[in-house]
């Protein structure tokens, strides 16, 4: 759950949705799941969202000051 950085999309439709705060280095990055495509269109950056999905594991840049917590086969909550 957060605020929506970046909605993504891919040239064959798929959607990656980054959660986190707007000056933050870190963030939490979404790959949505096939099956919920039509809900992740609806998402909107800037605003908040809640993800579910299964964590596959996390960047962390070279100079330590951030890091990307990676999720697979996500899907937007109801909200």
């Amino acid at each position: 759950t957060g605020p929506i950085k970046e909605i993504e999309k891919d040239e064959t439709g798929f959607y990656t949705v980054v959660l986190g705060e707007a000056g933050s280095m870190s963030s939490v990055r979404c790959v949505v799941d096939s099956l919920f495509t039509d809900r992740a269109a609806k998402l909107v950056s800037g605003t908040p969202a809640t993800l579910r999905g299964v964590c596959v594991g996390y960047t962390a840049d070279d100079m330590g000051l951030g890091a990307d917590l990676l999720l697979n086969r996500c899907y937007p909550t109801q909200q």
